[in-house]
């Protein structure tokens, strides 16, 4: 499933959710790193981006510092409720009880706002099942290992979309 600005929704405050992929101008975003565009600069050596929705020309942000508070889209202005990064959780051998693990990592996508303490999550009450079609992306706390019960709700990957006509990557 992708990230998709809800039914191609093109106003501000429009939800974000999980969809399946079609390669949709609402589930392709492109990736603008702050530093390039003049407005933050590199944090500790992470960089941090804006992700716009190409069907909309608005950014991505969580509306709130809680956990549980909506991903939505806005105009794109590069406050701390808009920036994001990659980050890397390393499977540890406390994550392999059984000693049989050959590795592994999770990508998650943590938001500036609060100080970073909120990641990309798609709202799942019933994880570990994955979440299902439709479920509302939200921000929530970080996972601080590869074996978190909620991981499933906060592993995304960055695609390039050269295939779908588009100059950056897609989250799925």
């Amino acid at each position: 499933m992708m990230a998709e600005v809800f039914a191609h929704n093109k106003a501000i405050d429009a939800p974000v959710v999980l969809w399946p992929h079609y390669g949709g101008d609402s589930q392709q975003f492109f990736v603008w790193h702050l530093k390039s565009l003049g407005l933050f600069p590199d944090h500790d050596g992470d960089p941090w981006f804006l992700l716009k929705a190409k069907h909309s020309g608005l950014c991505l942000k969580t509306s709130g510092y809680q956990s549980g508070a909506p991903i939505v889209q806005t105009e794109c202005g590069g406050d701390a409720s808009q920036m994001w990064k990659v980050q890397t959780i390393a499977m540890t051998p406390a994550d392999c009880p059984s000693g049989r693990c050959f590795g592994g990592q999770r990508q998650i996508l943590q938001n500036y706002y609060d100080k970073g303490k909120r990641c990309l999550d798609a709202a799942n009450g019933k994880f570990p099942a994955p979440p299902l079609q439709g479920a509302g992306l939200q921000a929530w706390d970080c996972i601080g290992k590869f074996s978190a019960a909620n991981a499933v709700n906060q592993e995304w990957e960055l695609i390039n979309v050269k295939d779908w006509n588009a100059p950056g990557p897609v989250v799925r």
